[in-house]
């Protein structure tokens, strides 16, 4: 009978084994993409009217930092925030606010404007993404004064810009 009791033990554990060396990888995989359905243009614009204040400080603070280029919850560039004299406090305050506005996924400091990404599914190559913008209009990007999604429709590779206050923009991204 104990017998039976090790080898039914060994059995489950050898299941239990394979199926997470089965799933790790799935779930790696799933973590790349956003679970979130992409925010339609009407949601980001509540949204934006919503935090406002959070992002106007934001803007101010990388305005002061121009030579931080990007900075998101896990990452920066350059590496070292602190080579661009932005410190370690600083860089925290940054996250609470992204937190705050909503963008934990940081943002781009373009000379002429500030980028935060919203959401992004997929990627790199192949992806989206809906993000806000301070300053100049994405050069790039085609200007659209309705709908981003229904401009995108059918569109694979697309990068669109909506105004939405004076220096602010909503945008919509597809590689």
């Amino acid at each position: 009978m104990r017998r039976f009791v090790i080898i039914g033990t060994v059995v489950i554990l050898g299941i239990i084994g394979v199926t997470a060396v089965a799933v790790a990888p799935l779930l790696m995989v799933a973590s790349v993409f956003s679970v979130k359905p992409m925010p339609s243009d009407e949601t980001m614009i509540a949204h934006f009217e919503a935090k406002r204040a959070v992002f106007e400080r934001l803007v101010a603070m990388a305005k002061e930092d121009a030579q931080l280029q990007r900075l998101a919850t896990e990452f920066s560039r350059p590496d070292d925030p602190g080579t661009v004299g932005v410190s370690a406090e600083r860089v925290a305050l940054y996250r609470q606010l992204f937190k705050e506005a909503g963008t934990p996924l940081g943002f781009y400091n373009f000379p002429g404007s500030i980028h935060f990404v919203f959401h992004a599914s997929g990627l790199s190559v192949s992806g989206s993404g809906r993000g806000f913008v301070y300053g100049n209009a994405p050069q790039v990007a085609d200007e659209i004064d309705g709908d981003l999604e229904q401009a995108a429709a059918g569109e694979n590779r697309i990068y669109l810009a909506r105004k939405i206050a004076p220096n602010w923009w909503i945008t919509l991204e597809r590689s």
